[in-house]
């Protein structure tokens, strides 16, 4: 979360607390906290994480002290530091040299820039060292420069080795390309985001220049050289200290308080930041001291020129500029916003760096900044500008935007009145918005109303205030209901589409119109995942554009997409051809509306199963569509995020993954760095690659941190195009938790989606993810009767719905059953969800057996070879594994039972193979309290005693009795190999006494 000044040092005195108490007593701490302090301990529970997690490393480093070696002259290229040979000088400045460098000691191959101070600093070189090593342990963000190592050679000589990033200085990289104002201000935030995250963990940089920001091949910034930054919590620096600190700063960029040695704070980043995007954006520095030229840099001043210029605030950026254009494009927001942040007095500039960053998304969207006054002209200015890109992330995504570029064709088809009828509508958002306080007590306490509720507050006066003026009344809840659906308000959005279609069906409108607007409420629905009622709007939209070619097709889209996501193949194929058949009689082929039918066509193939077919099919539909409008639009966006399911579904992983991150970058370029669509959709992307992802090139670690960020950008901004993204993002943590295998903090995730979005309705997306993960985490923690329960009270509605997960829950709650011995039944669920082929649903477990095997997917025969393996008949359990191919494709491979079917089998040999390869494998994967991975130890440590293997055996025994949870919060399926194998080596009575 974004703390404030105020916050940031509270937050510094309580770290200052903690860390005199031992880990243990640091919990207590934290629930003693008085009341005004309380908001504050999650962000210290996230510091002593990141402290516990840093320190192994910094008790890696050694130990700085003086050096104790004598001076060598000058490094060369050969020389070795440490474990690390010099290639090439990058940099040389008044307080060292950097060097680009090799590791030679066979440890790992990395090339690094290794920082070489220069010994003359003298008493307070180990000071300045163990400072920058402690500092840059604890930064870990993609754009700051990691510390990789630190320490002293063997002549005392100390270093330092950073992350080398190839990269050329922020300005010159601006310049080169000559970046429009907007790149450079989008560029600018990926800095304040570095610097923001240091702030966040109590670092000042204190040094920040475009020397110290390097922009790399692909145009990401790398924030260097923490090499006199500050730790908000540490105590004031003695005289020598700010002396030697002094000397290291650049005057240029320094805030006005580091020049005059006073106390330094987050404030001072936010000033030199300011001349950081000052300079970018004019190519001259704010000031210019006697002898100085801003931009040429000059020779050296003494510091008193520097303390001198900074007294006075500096022109306004705008004037320091000549081209017309970018003049315009600096005067008013951007000249605001580096006013405030180059204040003379900190107390004055922004308080946060985050607070900056804000104003400067709030000006690139087009909304009002907070540096200047906000006037009623400005914000129905920054209304109009606000069309940003939208994206509907659930199983709606091929065509839930479709009509969203005819939504206007009844304003263009409106003549004699629109110009008067666009005056009202003004008038009305000014009105809304405008809040009196002049004598106005009620002005007064509205001022701090939140917009959404001052446009419920403007939108239930449009019908009496516009009464007999039919017209004017559907236009104005059409402005409140895109106003609504631009804040995520779904259900207002689709109240005031409803009132919109209701007004111009009494009124004797146009039949073109009348189709738009049910086309809108239809939209809707969908968002709100009401496919269902989603039909009768669009069916009246087909009846009421007859005649009209392009809106038919439009209409029939909308269709589309609610019997899309309802699965109605049937129903959907039949519509499909009646579009095909419009689509015919149009003379150019390459047209937006074909696109989308192609979308809609992939859709259906995926429905039925056809995977390649579907894939090529939105893939010529992405191409088409944007040839035409280009591939960040939202129609075209939308097709993509179809695309990228597809290729999950159908494991193409490697593809989804580049493709996720251009979506994901593309929604960021429209919508800024804290967009909440943009979020969303990495969460989505991220938790479902680490989940789906055979190779799991994405760690736990990183995949957890960035759902955790993104989580919070959702609930606080929001996210354009799905109703439930609150529940989708607690759901999809969750999944990433039980895909790590960590179900006790999965579980409460889960149950709070559902809690969420159960309620609404039992048409929304959502709830067949949720009920069958809920159920699994239940069915792994013991509480079968509730899985089961969950999953039987489910499978009806998603049959009912023709969902893919019908199949996935009946297979689950099969193994649930085997899991509790009740194998008869268990078999006969898992052959009634196998796909019709040869073997009828319910029969017998024997009769099923005789039957030959039809096709499957292979997560569903991996689970059948597990409820025969429950069974004990491990011959039927090896006939059921899917192919070697298909269970190398498989997230989670073979599951373990591979091995087990071969060693119940006899084949030992075989059987602990298959066992050390899955472990081998999957370990390392998923969370140390595994149960399936103990539970998989268990069964081969059997496998090992069975092929007189004891010592191995033992030893398997002891590291699954280890990870294993509690038997209380896991099931007794997890438990009953190590029991048995604990009672067969003689230690069950020994391991339980101990346990108690």
């Amino acid at each position: 979360m974004a703390l404030s000044a105020a916050e940031l040092s509270r937050l510094s005195d309580l770290l200052e607390q903690a860390l005199t108490l031992s880990p243990g007593e640091r919990q207590a701490w934290l629930a003693a906290l008085p009341p005004a302090d309380r908001p504050l301990q999650g962000a210290l529970r996230d510091m002593f994480d990141a402290q516990a997690q840093a320190s192994p490393f910094l008790e890696t480093l050694p130990r700085v002290e003086s050096p104790l070696g004598p001076e060598a002259g000058e490094p060369q290229p050969g020389d070795t530091v440490g474990s690390y040979r010099l290639v090439r000088l990058v940099a040389r400045g008044g307080m060292g040299s950097v060097w680009l460098a090799d590791r030679v000691d066979g440890a790992l191959h990395r090339r690094v820039a290794l920082k070489l101070p220069h010994l003359a600093w003298g008493a307070g070189l180990a000071e300045r060292m163990r400072r920058e090593r402690d500092i840059g342990a604890r930064l870990e963000h993609p754009h700051i420069a990691r510390l990789y190592d630190a320490g002293i050679d063997h002549r005392g000589h100390p270093f330092l080795a950073f992350e080398f990033i190839d990269g050329v200085a922020i300005d010159l990289w601006c310049r080169s390309r000559q970046l429009p104002t907007r790149a450079r201000l989008k560029l600018f935030l990926q800095v304040a985001q570095a610097v923001a995250y240091a702030h966040a963990r109590l670092v000042v940089h204190r040094d920040l220049k475009p020397s110290n920001v390097l922009v790399s091949s692909d145009g990401q910034v790398h924030l260097l050289d923490f090499g006199i930054a500050k730790l908000l919590h540490e105590g004031p620096e003695d005289a020598n200290a700010t002396l030697r600190l002094g000397a290291a700063m650049t005057p240029h960029y320094a805030s006005p308080e580091q020049l005059l040695g006073e106390p330094v704070t987050v404030a001072s980043d936010v000033y030199s930041l300011g001349v950081l995007l000052y300079e970018l954006l004019t190519g001259e520095r704010p000031h210019a001291p006697d002898g100085a030229r801003g931009g040429a840099g000059g020779g050296p001043l003494p510091l008193a020129a520097w303390q001198r210029a900074v007294q006075h605030e500096p022109p306004l950026a705008s004037q320091r500029v000549a081209d017309r254009l970018l003049v315009r494009g600096l005067r008013g927001d951007v000249d605001a916003i580096l006013a405030k942040a180059l204040r003379r007095s900190p107390e004055q500039r922004y308080a946060t760096v985050d607070a900056l960053a804000d104003d400067i998304q709030r000006h690139l969207a087009g909304e009002p900044v907070r540096a200047q006054p906000e006037r009623a002209g400005q914000r129905w200015r920054a209304m109009l500008k606000r069309s940003r890109a939208s994206i509907a992330l659930g199983t709606t995504a091929v065509l839930a935007v479709a009509v969203a570029a005819v939504l206007s064709l009844s304003q263009m088809q409106r003549a004699n009145d629109a110009a008067a009828r666009a005056s009202a509508v003004k008038d009305f958002v000014l009105d809304t918005f405008r809040i009196e306080t002049a004598g106005d007590p009620t002005g007064i306490e509205l001022r701090g109303t939140p917009r959404e509720l001052l446009l419920q507050r403007g939108a239930r006066l449009i019908d009496v205030r516009f009464d007999g003026q039919p017209t004017l009344q559907a236009e104005l809840h059409g402005v409140v209901s895109n106003l609504f659906d631009e804040m995520a308000n779904f259900e207002l959005a689709e109240l005031h589409a409803a009132r919109r279609l209701e007004v111009l069906s009494h009124s004797g409108a146009p039949s073109a119109d009348k189709a738009v607007a049910a086309m809108a409420v239809s939209q809707a629905l969908l968002k709100l995942g009401r496919a269902g009622q989603a039909e009768e709007p669009a069916a009246q939209a087909i009846g009421w554009a007859d005649g009209e070619p392009r809106l038919s097709v439009m209409a029939r889209l909308q269709m589309a997409a609610s019997l899309a996501a309802q699965s109605k193949t049937e129903a959907l194929a039949g519509e499909l051809d009646r579009i095909d058949a419009e689509l015919a009689r149009e003379t150019s082929p390459a047209t937006i509306e074909r696109a989308l039918a192609w979308g809609a066509r992939a859709s259906l193939l995926a429905l039925k199963g056809q995977g390649p077919q579907a894939i090529e099919q939105a893939n010529r539909a992405v191409t088409l569509a944007a040839s035409i409008e280009g591939a960040a639009s939202p129609r075209v966006l939308n097709l993509r995020w179809a695309q990228w399911r597809l290729l999950m579904e159908f494991r193409q992983v490697d593809r989804a993954r580049e493709l996720g991150a251009s979506i994901v970058a593309d929604l960021r370029q429209l919508g800024g760095p804290k967009d909440g669509t943009a979020a969303f959709a990495e969460i989505y992307t991220t938790a479902f690659l680490f989940a789906d992802d055979p190779e799991h090139r994405l760690s736990f670690d990183a995949a957890e941190a960035i759902v955790l960020a993104d989580r919070d950008i959702v609930r606080q901004h929001g996210c354009r195009g799905i109703a439930d993204a609150d529940a989708w993002s607690d759901y999809l943590l969750g999944s990433l938790y039980a895909a790590w295998h960590d179900f006790e903090r999965a579980e409460p995730l889960l149950s709070q989606s559902l809690a969420r979005i159960a309620p609404v309705g039992d048409e929304l997306t959502l709830i067949p993810y949720a009920s069958r993960a809920l159920a699994w985490a239940w069915t792994v923690r013991g509480e079968h009767a509730r899985g089961d329960a969950l999953l039987q009270s489910q499978m009806g509605l998603m049959a009912r719905r023709g969902s893919p997960l019908a199949r996935s829950a009946r297979a689950t709650l099969a193994l649930s059953q085997s899991m509790q011995g009740r194998h008869r039944a268990a078999i006969e669920l898992i052959e009634s969800a196998l796909p019709v082929a040869g073997v009828a649903q319910g029969k017998a477990a024997e009769t099923a057996s005789s039957q030959p095997l039809p096709a499957m997917p292979p997560e569903l025969a991996l689970w059948r070879t597990a409820v025969w393996l429950g069974n004990g008949d491990a011959d039927q359990a090896l006939a059921s594994l899917p192919p070697a191919a298909q269970l190398a494709s498989l997230p989670e491979g073979d599951g373990g039972w591979a091995g087990e079917a071969a060693c119940v089998a006899g084949r030992h040999r075989e059987g602990l193979a298959a066992l050390d390869a899955y472990l081998q494998r999957e370990a390392p994967r998923r969370s140390p309290a595994s149960p399936f991975i103990a539970r998989a130890r268990a069964v081969q440590g059997l496998c090992a005693l069975r092929a007189g293997d004891r010592k191995l055996a033992q030893a398997l025994a002891r590291q699954s009795r280890a990870a294993l949870p509690p038997p209380s919060v896991v099931s007794p399926y997890f438990l009953q190999p190590l029991d048995k194998l604990e009672g067969a080596l003689g230690t069950a009575s020994t391991v339980r006494v101990a346990r108690k």
